[in-house]
């Protein structure tokens, strides 16, 4: 079967451009973040607990745009590490979660693997249309955050 909509389907879809080039980022970062203490998932989860000093799963789930599951799994690797460290909130049932001084750092030695990243990445775009092309990633990323 062909339809002439099928390639302008796989020409123009959002979904299918954005996880081709989530992939391609995803190589540059990985490669980058080779030799670092922590991968850059592990990266984000500690930036994102360190920006708000201490925060709870769901928040923290929002702000990555994840699910619970997948932050339960990557703050118990990281408590493993002792890299954070978990106590209860002022509900005792809602734990929040802080940066001990190692994962202080292991933020800090990342932080050169993540530049390496993000200009690399930045490169292969262009300035100029990464800087046009921002504001409308950052929409989408908000998305997450919401749902």
């Amino acid at each position: 079967m062909n339809y002439p909509i099928l390639d302008e389907i796989q020409t123009i879809c959002v979904a299918s451009n954005l996880r081709k080039a989530y992939k391609a980022v995803q190589r540059i970062y990985e490669e980058a973040y080779r030799d670092a203490p922590v991968t850059p998932v592990q990266f984000s989860v500690l930036v994102t607990i360190a920006r708000h000093e201490a925060i709870n799963a769901g928040n923290l789930a929002a702000f990555l745009g994840s699910d619970l599951s997948t932050i339960s799994r990557n703050i118990k690797a990281l408590e493993k590490r002792k890299l954070v460290r978990c106590c209860a909130g002022e509900d005792r049932r809602r734990r929040q979660y802080y940066l001990t001084e190692s994962g202080d750092s292991a933020v800090q030695a990342s932080i050169p693997c993540w530049r390496e990243a993000h200009e690399k990445s930045v490169a292969k775009i262009g300035l100029a249309l990464w800087e046009e092309l921002r504001p409308g990633i950052e929409r989408l990323a908000e998305e997450a955050e919401i749902a």
